[in-house]
């Protein structure tokens, strides 16, 4: 899916407009701004520093007489830039002043230390500055040329279409069961289960649940139905559609099924020239839940639901699994199964499944009430201890019903429980009695119920026959079985929920993206283009074509917009700071008449100043006196560089005469200077 991704800003809703803003780059695109966020919080803690030292710098300048040491630390915190160049000097400055000052460890470690933390810090924050700005979990927007609907080009009545059909449901149910078997059931596989929005969709079970036909019908009493039913599955937290909160749609879903009494619903027919179905020998087997035709004509019509040849038996073959179908409401009874009342729903989707074992044998005998195998076969004459148990019938039956039911998270208005055709009205509806839902849930819905269209348990077994089946994966040359647990029908329906569910999942994301496949005779619907529908509606069926998230990282990196915002305007302020701290924090003490000390500290320790009075005493150059700008010689000048000048071996008496202080009585600790009233009196005398 990684060429579907969507390059640029968008909002995830799931974390809100201001969390959620996200900006989604390409790897090669993203690799640069992680460096660049890397490089920016080197440079933030670089400039941070320089704020720290000039505080470190006016909180320690006294007026008081100080030795060496203390100058030098004052000379290193004003014109020091990084944390590791003034965490040596404080290290070199403990060794050489080690007996030649007080004190010296506790005033010189503690500074080394404190910068070596320091730079360790913005060393390891550099590294992880992405972690900052990272964008909100794994959600990526996926988006596809070919959005839209698998729709079949035509009434399905053509060979194309039909062979498209065909391809289209082997390769979607094949989908849903390979996601299943890996995200459902206990399962996990990253590779596989990672990649959209929820692994799986949780479920709670009853076993006691009521049978869903009438009295009598379920031949594990009127309380043994096995029930699942879904969590409220959220069109954005569950199944990625991104929508403001206000725009969400929840849909959850009940399945029940229970084994079906066979009594007074079967017929038996010998077969041969007598029935015309057959061989002469064989039985008949014809169920009678209602009668069936293909479409809405006569052609193929029965008046039975399921035909079974005991023939079969013989022929060596292994597990067969047919399905009837029937879904609720109006749109439910053109063509295909019209169910008996025993067996009818008007308020859910009714499938009846018909197991044929045929010729399969266990090793063990088998309880379950759908694959119970109870007839021993003695093989020991051919094989020592050979036992083999058939099944008790050829044919059992399960009846399935399939609910759904819709809510509207925003006034917490939700449908009954219904067949899946039974929502539609609900879906358009503004009456006060329905979901009141705007026009993006109803597109939404829409959305919904075209992609459960195919989760029910009907759908699947329609889909994959016998191959739905788990029993069937513990088959030994097709035909004989170790055994089963008593509870396998149980098993059986969880793994046909699952598939389903997983079917839905991938449909959801397969709007956006476009089927993988569109063969001849089938096409890609877009609702958008259809004349004939809502104009609002469709609008939003397009935008959602662009509203999809998926957790696919493969080749793209994510960012938060918020992350970013936060990072550069603190970083671009700390930044701006360290360039004018010295000049605003120096306009207030002369403002408001306070730290003038420590603001002429500031400025005569800066080292292009220390150069130029140097240079003074040595008469080299005759220089500016402004203090507030950098130092420059009045006229050009040559002069030769320090390093000349110190072979007369003159220079550090001249040094000395620095700043000299007034001689002043040793008993008194102060310091004699020159009353200071202007910047002249700080010059050298």
């Amino acid at each position: 899916m990684g060429e579907h991704i969507y390059y640029g800003p968008w909002i995830n809703w799931a974390h809100g407009p201001i969390l959620g803003a996200t900006l989604t780059l390409g790897d090669r695109s993203g690799g640069l701004l992680t460096a660049f966020i890397a490089t920016f919080v080197t440079i933030v803690g670089a400039q941070l520093f320089r704020i720290l030292t000039y505080i470190f710098h006016q909180a320690r300048s006294r007026q008081s007489v100080q030795d060496g040491l203390y100058h030098q630390q004052q000379v290193v915190f004003r014109n020091t830039t990084t944390p590791g160049g003034a965490a040596w000097t404080f290290l070199v400055q403990w060794w050489t002043w080690s007996g030649r000052a007080r004190l010296t460890l506790i005033r010189t470690i503690p500074w080394a230390f404190f910068c070596l933390s320091y730079m360790a810090l913005f060393g390891v924050a550099a590294v992880f500055s992405s972690e900052i700005t990272k964008g909100p979990g794994s959600a990526r927007l996926v988006i596809g040329e070919t959005c839209g609907y698998w729709e079949s080009d035509g009434d399905g009545t053509t060979i194309a279409e039909v062979k498209a059909y065909g391809q289209r449901v082997a390769n979607t149910s094949l989908a849903a069961a390979d996601y299943a078997r890996s995200c459902y059931g206990g399962s996990y596989d990253v590779l596989s289960c990672s990649k959209l929005t929820k692994p799986s969709i949780s479920t709670t079970v009853s076993a006691n649940a009521s049978c869903p036909f009438a009295q009598g019908m379920c031949t594990t009493g009127d309380t043994g139905a096995y029930e699942i039913t879904t969590q409220k599955i959220d069109s954005l937290y569950d199944l990625g559609i991104n929508s403001r909160h206000s725009d969400r749609l929840e849909m959850q879903k009940v399945a029940t099924c229970a084994p079906v009494t066979q009594d007074g619903f079967t017929q038996t027919l010998p077969g041969g020239s007598e029935s015309g179905i057959g061989l002469d020998g064989d039985t008949i087997y014809q169920f009678m839940y209602g009668p069936s035709k293909l479409g809405t004509t006569d052609l193929n019509a029965t008046n039975y639901t399921h035909q079974y040849n005991d023939h079969t038996v013989l022929d060596s073959v292994s597990y067969m699994l047919s399905p009837a179908t029937h879904n609720a409401g109006p749109l439910g009874i053109v063509g295909g199964w019209e169910p008996v009342p025993e067996v009818n729903r008007t308020d859910a989707d009714v499938a009846l499944l018909f197991l044929m074992q045929n010729g399969v044998s266990y090793s063990e005998p088998v309880d379950d009430p759908m694959f119970a195998a109870h007839d021993m076969m003695d093989l020991s004459s051919y094989l020592s201890g050979a036992v083999y148990y058939n099944t008790d019938k050829h044919v059992t039956t399960m009846g399935c019903t399939d609910q759904y039911r819709l809510r509207n998270p925003d006034n917490n208005q939700c449908t009954d429980l219904m067949g899946i055709m039974q929502i539609l009205p609900w879906i358009a509806s503004t009456d006060g009695d329905r979901l009141e839902l705007n026009t993006i849930q109803q597109a939404i819905a829409i959305r919904l119920m075209r992609s459960a269209q195919t989760s029910s348990i009907g759908s699947i077994i329609f889909a994959m026959g016998e191959n739905a089946l788990l029993a069937k994966d513990v088959l030994v040359q097709s035909t004989m079985s170790a055994g089963l647990p008593s509870n396998q029908w149980q098993l059986e329906m969880e793994s046909w929920v699952n598939k389903g569910l997983a079917d839905l999942q991938l449909k959801v994301v397969e709007y956006a993206t476009g089927p993988a496949s569109v063969a001849e005779g089938s096409r890609v619907y877009q609702p958008w283009k259809d004349e004939d529908g809502d104009s609002m509606i469709n609008a939003v069926a397009e935008s959602m074509c662009y509203s999809q998230m998926i957790n696919d990282t493969t080749d793209t990196i994510s960012f938060s917009i918020l992350g970013m915002v936060v990072l550069f305007g603190i970083g671009g302020f700390i930044i701006l700071l360290s360039l004018f701290i010295d000049i605003l924090v120096g306009w207030m003490q002369q403002k408001f008449n306070f730290g003038t000390h420590a603001r002429m500290c500031w400025l005569l320790d800066d080292k292009l100043q220390l150069h130029k009075y140097l240079n003074q005493e040595l008469g080299n150059g005759k220089w500016t006196e402004d203090l507030e700008s950098m130092p420059f010689t009045v006229v050009p000048q040559q002069f030769s560089t320090l390093a000349v000048a110190h072979r007369g071996s003159t220079v550090d008496d001249k040094v000395q005469t620095l700043y000299q202080p007034q001689q002043y009585q040793s008993a008194d600790t102060s310091p004699k200077y020159s009353q200071v009233t202007t910047e002249e009196d700080w010059l050298p005398k």
